[in-house]
């Protein structure tokens, strides 16, 4: 009866790990990037900042892929809430190359930042809470919708 019964075991162990694999095989497999086509219709993230600490970030980060040349544009929008936009500090990395480094407000009151790419890139926009800031940014909180685009170059 034992040996019946460590077979059992023994099966639904090899069952369940061969489904785990699989499973990890599908999901490496897949394209974890945005969906972010040239000249197509843009992608949104929104971004709710709140609780951060002086000093502390919150990061985004992502990867795309311009089929050819094009212009990769990371453009902001003010959210439901945006008290904190003063002092929050903002920095746009495209493939290493910081595209913008200040605060929301500049970045909001800038439109946008873009970038030259061509083929597969990553990027990451992220959002800090200088350590500088004192009281006055206790508890609050800011929203940001960022939009993404790609839109083809031609070359001469």
């Amino acid at each position: 009866m034992k040996g019946k019964s460590l077979a059992v075991v023994l099966s639904v162990v090899a069952v369940l790990l061969i489904g785990t694999v699989i499973a990890a095989a599908v999901i490496l497999k897949s394209d974890t990037g945005f969906d972010l086509k040239n000249n197509a219709a843009p992608v949104t993230e929104t971004v709710r900042l709140e609780g951060l600490l002086p000093g502390e970030s919150k990061t985004t980060q992502h990867s795309a892929k311009a089929e050819g040349a094009a212009i990769f544009t990371v453009a902001p929008e003010r959210g439901s809430e945006s008290e904190l936009d003063p002092f929050l500090r903002v920095q746009v990395v495209v493939n290493g190359e910081t595209a913008f480094d200040g605060t929301a407000e500049e970045f909001l009151a800038k439109g946008k930042a873009e970038i030259s790419v061509d083929g597969s890139f990553t990027f990451s926009v992220t959002y800090t809470l200088p350590e500088s800031v004192g009281n006055e940014a206790q508890g609050k909180s800011s929203e940001l919708k960022i939009i993404y685009s790609l839109k083809s170059v031609s070359l001469p």
